[in-house]
């Protein structure tokens, strides 16, 4: 079984472009308000590899806990996608 494993800042969420107030990348930038777009490309490669390994398991991960990993899944429309969120 192939399995899929995706991190969520600055992976799955791409932030800032310049505009953060602190000079660089946050790692847990949803949840300090950062500006931040969906990486597209990595959403539309995760929703083609489940297509083509619907038995793979599709994990999302972040530091920031597996609660913040489930709600920014939801948030960039991948919840239906994920099978399981892993954190601290």
């Amino acid at each position: 079984m192939t399995n899929l494993y995706v991190d969520c800042d600055d992976t799955l969420l791409l932030y800032c472009y310049g505009m953060c107030k602190h000079g660089g990348v946050h790692p847990y930038g949803d949840a300090a308000g950062e500006p931040w777009v969906p990486n597209e490309p990595l959403i539309n490669g995760i929703r083609a590899f489940k297509r083509a390994h619907p038995e793979s398991i599709v994990t999302i991960w972040s530091g920031g806990g597996d609660w913040y990993a489930e709600s920014l899944a939801r948030k960039v429309g991948l919840d239906d996608v994920a099978d399981r969120y892993l954190g601290k």
